[in-house]
């Protein structure tokens, strides 16, 4: 007898997948964990809308460290009327067995996917799932759980895709974005195990509590490795300052958090309104470090100043390549000349960088990966981060691959930064990818100067620990490994 006859609240359960990107997917060698933002605003929206009328948890498996067969026996512990899966590429063959197993047990319960993979491929986990959420997932979330209700038809719900009883998977009209991010409740970090959040960065704070947050959603830039525009759209829609700030206030006095990344694509598209949230933050007098992603064309004197008095402690930037005609290939929309000058910039301004590098984009060759090498030592960023491009479905360069025949498997569970690579160009082997791809992280990180850096920024962060576990997942990186994936 399901709860809608007895009367009870209806049971939901969220689920992040046990996945990791260090480590074993599926496994429980989990070294880096991110709070699940997407499940917890669901959860948030949901309550605000249905509150007691519903009985909803979240089940963070990455973050708990739970193998596959943990997560399932968690799952059929709770016996939800509705079990969601959140999902990225690299986990969906996770989120298939997980609700395949379920199934079995539970043939009645209502079981439901989103997130990227998801929204780039709807069909793709219909059947086992019964729904795929589309894109932006608050108010699909709310109307999924009406229809299980009976207070809606399913083919009413905007943005989804489910099987029909024809046994023919259906896609409903797109659901629209929401027009005010405001109205979005803040996550419901209280369903979380927000103990398990310990940030990694080897800066000095009160404690390791860590928190995300988003202030914006959707992107305005053009790059063709990213399928951020697909989810959230291409205009910005800004949290306003006030608003932000109210979660600022929750993150500090409930949960005590001293350190926070902001998940924004772009948090600096917008100088005044990041001028006015700096300002707010050096009035309350937060005791709180941040770092956040920026781009090179967004950035002058005035706002890093700004931004450092505020406690911003790194900015994540995506320079990609040290090869003009690269970065061109990926509509990145930006020049070596403006990468170098903001690097210079955020430096005086003694906030530390971390720059992101992608090997394996169009027309790359051997060559262009040596010069972005030499690029990387030349800017000096306090950190480097080297990966292989993925060639996520739902990305332009996904398509352009796929055509040319580059991409050389499709088991999502090879969708990983840190696995071998899923393709081959005509100008590039997987080996070459590999070998320069360490060769980049060798001559970044084992210069004498930057071994003695990080030895001294672990020692004043105390946490030398920290210093010994990035080290080992360094070496898990540049080091041969074996193929794992789930």
């Amino acid at each position: 007898m399901n709860n809608l006859v007895t009367g009870k609240p209806v049971k939901i359960l969220l689920v992040n997948p046990p996945y990791q990107y260090f480590g074993k997917t599926g496994g429980k060698k989990a070294q880096y964990t991110e709070p699940p933002l997407g499940v917890a605003y669901l959860a948030g929206y949901a309550l605000k809308f249905f509150g007691d009328n519903i009985d909803i948890k979240i089940l963070d498996a990455a973050a708990l460290t739970l193998s596959l067969e943990e997560t399932i026996k968690e799952v059929e512990k709770n016996k939800p009327d509705i079990l969601g899966v959140t999902v990225v590429t690299l986990s969906s063959n996770l989120a298939v067995k997980i609700i395949t197993a379920y199934k079995k047990t539970n043939p009645g319960a209502l079981t439901l996917v989103g997130g990227p993979h998801v929204t780039a491929l709807p069909y793709d986990l219909i059947p086992p799932a019964d729904i795929a959420c589309i894109g932006e997932g608050e108010e699909t979330f709310r109307e999924i759980i009406e229809y299980y209700q009976a207070k809606r038809s399913i083919d009413s719900i905007k943005g989804i895709a489910y099987l029909h009883e024809t046994g023919k998977c259906m896609v409903t009209e797109g659901r629209p974005y929401l027009p005010s991010v405001d109205i979005i409740p803040f996550p419901a970090r209280h369903l979380l195990p927000m103990e398990k959040y310990q940030h990694q960065y080897p800066y000095p704070t009160k404690n390791r509590n860590y928190a995300t947050m988003m202030t914006t959603r959707g992107c305005p830039f053009r790059c063709s490795f990213c399928g951020v525009k697909k989810l959230w759209g291409r205009a910005i829609r800004e949290r306003s300052v006030e608003n932000i700030l109210a979660e600022l206030d929750e993150l500090v006095n409930i949960y005590q958090v001293s350190f926070i990344s902001i998940f924004d694509e772009t948090f600096t598209f917008r100088k005044k309104r990041v001028m006015e949230f700096c300002d707010r933050i050096i009035d309350r007098k937060y005791d709180i470090k941040w770092a956040c992603f920026s781009r090179v064309n967004t950035l002058d004197e005035e706002l890093l100043k700004k931004m450092k008095q505020a406690g911003c402690i790194e900015l994540q930037v995506g320079v990609e390549s040290g090869d003009e005609a690269v970065l061109k290939n990926i509509c990145k929309d930006i020049d070596l000349k403006t990468v170098i000058k903001a690097f210079d910039l955020i430096k005086n301004a003694g906030i530390n960088t971390k720059a992101f590098f992608m090997i394996g984009n169009p027309g790359e060759t051997p060559a262009t990966i040596e010069k972005t090498i030499k690029f990387s030592l030349e800017l000096d960023p306090t950190y480097a981060f080297y990966s292989i491009l993925i060639p996520f479905p739902g990305i332009p360069i996904h398509d352009e691959y796929k055509a040319r025949g580059f991409i050389k498997t499709y088991n999502w569970g090879k969708y990983n930064w840190y696995l071998d690579p899923v393709f081959e160009t005509d100008t590039l082997s997987a080996k070459d990818m590999i070998r320069l791809r360490r060769k980049a992280e060798m001559v970044f990180y084992l210069r004498p100067a930057r071994v003695w850096k990080a030895f001294i920024d672990a020692y004043r962060a105390k946490k030398m620990n920290i210093l010994f576990r990035n080290f080992l997942a360094w070496l898990s990186i540049v080091l041969p490994h074996k193929k794992e994936e789930r």
